[in-house]
């Protein structure tokens, strides 16, 4: 029966993977408030009952309320913690952002190409000593994260294998589906064999987004930059006057040799990559919308395959007792 209760408890590893979880550690809105019942029992009563606790089966033994209640402070510990180092991590990357944010005269028509402008964002804050600190930050918040996962998985384990809960946190699982890494990956649906050939699609749709974005901007910007100044069509011998200069970081300089020549047009290599990478985005963004719409539409019968190993939980439990 635990086995069967931990197949019914997957669901909350995917609400553990979700980014607004991670930042805002709204899956403490699970947990029940508690408070704390001091025993009345004596030390005598206390050890006998521990004896006779130890005769019966350890997964159906109810949960004591002091049990649920240094569950209910230790989560509560783990999620005011986090709440601080994500805030604290969140404004100093944010100040680090404003300190690096370019001025009016900083911008050029290659820096406001969107790749361009995001390395340049990049490069600048890497350097930061404001974005190492919100790193550890961050790090020391996903640490504890990862301990909280671990602690409410196995409590919610003891409560299925007790009969001591009802049916899964349906609207937690739904919300979990609105985050990046759980899309990409189709984390919820995993574990669920019902929704085995939506996932492996969604998988494959979202790495051919991945992939053609990534050939288009490590592989296909740098042959614009060197060669986007020449007119479209031209041989590869004919590409003898040079590179473009943008390629060496002189998209200004029209008195370079190549800019000489004819049908070379110095400054067309940043127009053909903006279109490139528009036309790029769009495709992109055309396989995610189907990646997206066959996501949401397994979500329905995940739901349903996490009630019914609910309700097998329960059944077996009830067996069990009859």
């Amino acid at each position: 029966m635990v086995d069967s209760a931990r197949v019914a408890t997957r669901w909350l590893f995917p609400v553990y993977t979700n980014e607004l979880n991670w930042m805002f550690c709204w899956s403490y809105l699970m947990v029940e408030p508690a408070t704390y019942e001091p025993s009345t029992l004596t030390w005598r009563e206390k050890k006998r009952k521990f004896k006779e606790s130890k005769l019966k089966d350890a997964h159906t033994t109810p949960l004591t309320p002091r049990k649920y209640y240094v569950f209910y402070v230790t989560m509560t510990a783990i999620t005011m913690l986090r709440l601080l180092l994500n805030f604290a991590a969140l404004w100093l990357f944010t100040s680090a952002l404003g300190d690096i944010y370019p001025r009016s005269d900083d911008h050029t028509p290659m820096t406001d190409l969107p790749y361009d402008y995001t390395m340049y964002t990049f490069h600048r804050l890497h350097e930061m000593k404001k974005v190492w600190w919100a790193g550890m930050l961050f790090a020391a918040s996903t640490v504890l994260h990862v301990i909280a996962y671990i602690i409410h998985r196995f409590h919610l384990v003891k409560l299925t294998t007790k009969n001591d809960t009802d049916e899964f946190n349906s609207m937690a699982f739904w919300f979990a589906h609105v985050g990046l890494l759980n899309w990409l990956l189709d984390i919820p649906g995993i574990s669920v064999p019902t929704v085995r050939l939506p996932h492996v699609i969604v998988i494959i749709l979202n790495a051919t987004a991945a992939l053609l974005f990534f050939c288009t901007v490590y592989f296909e910007k740098p042959i614009i930059t060197a060669w986007g100044c020449y007119a479209p069509g031209t041989a590869l011998v004919d590409l003898k006057y040079g590179v473009c200069p943008a390629f060496i970081n002189d998209p200004f300089q029209p008195d370079t040799p190549v800019c000489d020549q004819p049908g070379v047009r110095c400054g067309e290599g940043a127009i053909r990559w903006k279109n490139i990478l528009n036309e790029t985005i769009t495709r992109t963004f055309f396989i995610s919308f189907i990646s997206i719409t066959i996501y949401f539409l397994g979500v329905a019968s995940k739901v349903d395959y996490y009630n019914l190993s609910n309700r097998l939980v329960i059944e077996t439990y009830n067996n069990k007792d009859g």
